[in-house]
């Protein structure tokens, strides 16, 4: 029996034994993927996630950044504000090296919009992409979808409640100080995923 958890899938969540989360900042993981990291962690599997910055802009003390606390965590060592400056090739190979050790069952990171266009973001989606599509889209690849999205086009939608929510929003509260805790849990308690091949994504 999995023990009991204040993330709930909506519909089918398929079992993920590991988990891989690609990002910018050390806050993206927060924002987007706690309530699937922790469904994964709380059905005995397991999370990695890969972070390309330090989130220097962002954060008050970039060594200590607000975000979810991970096991497995690399670092990739790029400036804040830099990644859209890298060249697409050298973002995926960095990547890929990552992918193929750990052999996610699903990858999940930007869509193509960046979420908030920032261009990291962006950056990010791409890499990520051009990485999985190297590696033989042996993982599924999710991207991580605005409230707008549309249900028919969701491949998992995670709700976080109780305790998982409120830690999630006291993690973002340092980065942005004007929230109140109401406006927070409406925007953040529900994390919803497309699946690459929805958006129309082709590997030449």
């Amino acid at each position: 029996m999995s023990p009991p958890s204040d993330a709930s899938d909506v519909g089918h969540l398929p079992r993920i034994g590991t988990l891989l989360g690609v990002w910018a900042h050390p806050d993206d993981e927060a924002c987007l993927s706690s309530g699937l990291m922790s469904r994964v962690r709380n059905h005995g599997g397991r999370v990695v996630v890969v972070t390309a910055t330090r989130g220097q802009l962002g954060a008050d003390d970039p060594a200590h950044p607000a975000g979810a606390r991970v096991s497995e965590r690399h670092w990739l060592q790029h400036g804040d504000g830099t990644l859209d400056d890298v060249p697409i090739s050298r973002g995926a190979a960095e990547l890929m090296p990552v992918i193929e050790d750990v052999a996610p069952d699903v990858i999940v990171t930007f869509g193509p919009g960046g979420m908030t266009g920032h261009a990291d973001h962006r950056a990010i989606w791409a890499w990520t992409t051009e990485a999985w599509c190297r590696t033989g889209r042996q993982a599924e690849l999710w991207y991580a979808a605005p409230p707008v999205t549309h249900p028919a086009e969701l491949s998992a939608t995670v709700r976080l409640t109780g305790s998982l929510l409120a830690r999630k929003c006291r993690a973002l509260r340092p980065s942005n100080h004007t929230w109140e805790d109401v406006g927070c849990r409406e925007w953040w308690s529900t994390e919803r995923f497309v699946s690459a091949p929805r958006v129309g994504l082709a590997c030449a």
